[in-house]
């Protein structure tokens, strides 16, 4: 592990690396089969699902890395990245959210039912903050019949505020999320939302971009609903809000 570790940190270090089947075997690892679709430009999408509860719901350190490692390597065919039904520890979340704050070319994230909290969506931002190509996030929970809660995504108020300042970013280009699920209480969108103009340099204005917002089945009290409301009726580019309540 810590030999892979290494060639991990100094391929990140080495964008001119070329990424394939046959290096990742040279350094020990072994990528599974959704990740190799991507590197050997099979599929523009890199779908991890558990689809049910006899799998194991941990993401093995072997296919974080290699993730990563085609991450950094900004291959035009990796379009989508969807990880469902795990649990992703913190350590997973920080090396993951490092290799998309530097990547070009991923546009959809969907980490629907991993176990992501506060912490992790507070790396995350930091990430989305930097990644100017990134148009859609969902970090919901979706239950089910056999969906345990060990894996549901539980998402607070500091989390949720992380993401919110990180959308106004002016690097941020976000323009589809969905909080559904969560356990947040105070609202954080509305403000971004009724905010018609920001400056991104002296002779440039760009609006905010949100168009589809999904905050339903939280926690929300019936003042962070107002303010939520009050600042989607300002918003020039929301063309949908959902806002289901329990």
């Amino acid at each position: 592990e810590g030999q892979t570790r290494r060639i991990y940190l100094e391929e990140i270090s080495n964008p001119q690396g070329i990424i394939s089947k046959d290096y990742c075997e040279k350094v020990n690892i072994r990528p599974r089969e959704e990740i190799l679709d991507i590197i050997e430009n099979r599929s523009i999408s890199c779908k991890i699902k558990r689809d049910d509860e006899y799998g194991d719901p941990y993401i093995q350190e072997n296919d974080i890395f290699a993730l990563c490692l085609v991450l950094s390597q900004n291959l035009q065919n990796f379009y989508e990245l969807e990880i469902t039904n795990h649990i992703l520890n913190a350590s997973q979340m920080s090396m993951l959210s490092s290799a998309i704050r530097t990547n070009h070319t991923l546009q959809r994230l969907i980490l629907i039912n991993n176990s992501i909290d506060d912490q992790g969506a507070q790396t995350l931002a930091i990430a989305l903050q930097d990644n100017p190509n990134i148009k859609e996030i969902n970090l919901s929970h979706k239950g089910n019949i056999w969906v345990q809660s060990c894996i549901e995504n539980r998402i607070k108020d500091i989390g949720a505020e992380s993401i919110s300042l990180a959308v106004f970013s002016s690097t941020c280009d976000v323009v589809k999320i969905n909080l559904s699920k969560n356990q947040i209480e105070q609202d954080f969108f509305g403000s971004v939302l009724k905010r018609k103009l920001r400056i991104i340099c002296p002779n440039l204005l760009r609006k905010q971009a949100i168009q589809e917002l999904d905050l339903s089945y939280n926690q929300y009290s019936a003042d962070s609903i107002e303010t939520l409301m009050r600042g989607a009726s300002k918003s020039k580019t929301l063309k949908k809000l959902h806002l289901a309540v329990r």
